[in-house]
């Protein structure tokens, strides 16, 4: 039998979708760039390649071989020809995977990869009784009227400019109206910003959440994503969710201590060239 590995190209594009779906972990649509694997002219394999926005070290890969095709290793010489065709030098791999545990983890281990970081998915049933509602003087919370694209964005960068996987925001890229947005203020002065959005059907999500330094240990995180999460109690949603790093411990106690389990993990596995 024979494999043989190529770039994707236009033509093969209705055939690739479906297999597409099968790997993709993140991405809603086909990236541009990326290799089919055929087995006697049989598809059973694919690999895509994208960039993290503002991550510029890192080239993601997403795909695979099917179930009934691996253990042959078809899977090592299609991530040897994503290395040689579509990777640059010194770039680091990065891969999301859903389980520890899963053949795609045990195969990106065994090739070298290690765990880059671990995200923790926490939930809570929307219509648990959350804490009173109570915000300290001279603070107020409200969503922008105009200009949100700017104070989001601006907030987003003071709140993670320090800190790893920093992926900022483009204000001309978002719209002027945010719906959803929640903005802390002191005063006049936007100190921190929650965006609630509807993840799935009847799946509430807070993402991102941030404030920025200068305001942080003090309370005002809780009081935000307090408010955050009355928010979505207003909606028709059974269940709240919100991801943070395993090893954030602040962020991890803050959600733990307004009802939230974690009930998932996912991780991003890397190897550098």
């Amino acid at each position: 039998m024979s494999l043989h590995i190529e770039r994707y190209d236009i033509v093969d594009i209705f055939n690739v979708l479906s297999l597409y779906r099968e790997f993709a972990s993140g991405q809603t649509t086909l990236p541009p760039d990326g290799l089919l694997a055929r087995l006697d002219g049989e598809l059973i394999g694919m690999a895509t390649v994208f960039k993290y926005e503002g991550l510029p070290q890192f080239t993601a890969v997403e795909g695979g071989i099917l179930p009934p095709f691996r253990r042959r290793g078809y899977g090592t010489q299609l991530l040897t020809a994503v290395v040689e065709q579509l990777v640059a030098p010194g770039q680091e791999m990065c891969v999301l995977i859903e389980k520890w545990d899963s053949p795609g983890g045990h195969f990106l281990r065994h090739l070298g990869f290690t765990l880059e970081h671990e995200e923790l998915i926490y939930e809570r049933p929307a219509d648990t009784p959350l804490p009173p509602l109570v915000i300290p003087d001279g603070f107020h919370i409200e969503s922008p009227r105009t200009n949100a694209n700017y104070t989001f964005s601006g907030l987003y960068r003071q709140s993670f400019a320090p800190h790893a996987w920093y992926q900022p925001f483009n204000a001309t890229s978002l719209p002027g109206q945010l719906p959803g947005l929640l903005v802390l203020y002191h005063g006049q002065h936007s100190v921190g910003f929650a965006w609630t959005r509807q993840a799935e059907a009847g799946v509430g999500q807070v993402e991102p959440f941030g404030i920025i330094p200068e305001y942080q240990k003090q309370g005002h995180g809780r009081v935000l994503l307090n408010a955050a999460l009355h928010h979505l109690q207003q909606k028709d949603l059974h269940t709240l969710r919100i991801i943070t790093w395993a090893q954030n411990t602040p962020a991890r106690r803050l959600y733990e201590g307004l009802g939230f389990t974690a009930v998932d993990s996912q991780y991003y596995l890397s190897c550098k060239l």
